[in-house]
Order: structure tokens, then sequence, then C-alpha cells
């Protein structure tokens, strides 16, 4: 199942943020391959969180049998807090993929999942590596996942993007007009993570 073998061994406390269209995703044949992936990524090390800006994506719009339907598949899953510093690295990082691309796939709730994995050293998981492109992320791993959707063969592939802070607090920095790096502005700082159990 692997399609790269580089899915780097985590640091102490290392978290793999789950993408909303990985959790929305779960139920049905493509989702028991990424519960498999997940499982896997649990199997060597790394713990599992969302960020805030996840749970509220999945439950707009939702009835309540859905809304409590997606708070029991969420329990005991981490979760980070959507603070100021993460909407900051979330401005941010927006504005400097605007300086790069013309990114209009980068929306709210990507920007502020980017800026949560920047603030807390995690690794998205996501089925679209395409809204964390490079080169302020970058994939450390892609897993294909085949399935039959309505009795046809699919094949998909979900990616790990890692955020790639030197070259984003560089960046950062030069478009602030800032000569030598100063890690203080986007600077990783440990965060609290609030757990579900």
């Amino acid at each position: 199942m692997t399609e790269t073998a580089t899915t780097p061994q985590p640091a102490a406390n290392r978290k793999i943020l789950l993408d909303t269209n990985i959790i929305s995703r779960l139920e049905g044949n493509l989702g028991e391959k990424l519960l498999v992936v997940i499982g896997e990524v649990i199997k060597i090390g790394y713990d599992i969180a969302i960020s805030d800006m996840t749970y509220m994506e999945l439950l707009t719009g939702v009835d309540s049998k859905m809304e409590e339907k997606i708070a029991n598949t969420l329990r005991g899953v981490d979760h980070y807090l959507v603070s100021t510093e993460v909407l900051i690295a979330s401005a941010h990082i927006a504005s400097l993929y605007k300086e790069l691309y013309d990114l209009k796939q980068f929306e709210i709730g990507d920007r502020i999942i980017a800026g949560t994995a920047a603030m807390n050293n995690a690794i998205i998981f996501t089925l679209n590596g395409r809204h964390y492109p490079p080169p302020f992320f970058k994939e450390v791993d892609r897993r294909r996942l085949e399935y039959e959707n309505r009795g046809m063969p699919v094949c998909s592939y979900g990616y790990f993007m890692e955020p790639q802070m030197d070259v984003i607090n560089e960046s950062h920095n030069k478009r602030l007009g800032i000569g030598a790096p100063k890690k203080e502005v986007l600077e990783l700082q440990p965060k609290t993570v609030i757990s579900s159990d």
C-alpha cells in the first residue's frame, strides 16, 4: 500500500493532523483504506489530531443525528484550538502563497489547517496535496489507496505534507524586509493539545 516508504519517524509527541477531507471520507471502501493508513502511522508512534477548524467544517450544515455521529467518530482524537497565533500564522502563510501562486483553491479551512500544522510542527494527512503546495509544505509520504466505488476500481492517494518552517520563516522575514531570518516571527512553540478523552 505504500507508494513511498519515507514517512518520517516521529519525534516525541509529533502529531499527524487529519485534514477535513480524510475524516469526511472515513466511511465506505475508501474509509477502510484510510483507517489502515491511520493505524499504520499510529503503530510507528505518531499521535492523531485535528484542528478545531476541521470540527467546524464537519459540523456545518448537518442534522443532529450526523452531528452525534461525527462527535462519536472524533471521540478520543486530540484537537488543536484555533488560537490567535494559529490565525496569524495562517494569514502569513496565505500571504506568502499569494505572492508565489494564484491559489484559488487555498480556502480558509485549508489556511487554518496549514497554520495549525505550522504552529504545532504537525504533518498534515490529506487527500489533496495540492492544497498544501511547495515550497512551504513538503510531501514526505504518499499512500496509494485502491478501492471500489459502485463496482468500479478507483485509485486515490493520501498525502503526508510537512510544513517547512525554515522556508516559511525566511520567506516571511524577507516579505517584511527583515535581513537575517528571525525565528520569533513564526517560531514553533509548544502548544497545549486538548484531549477529548
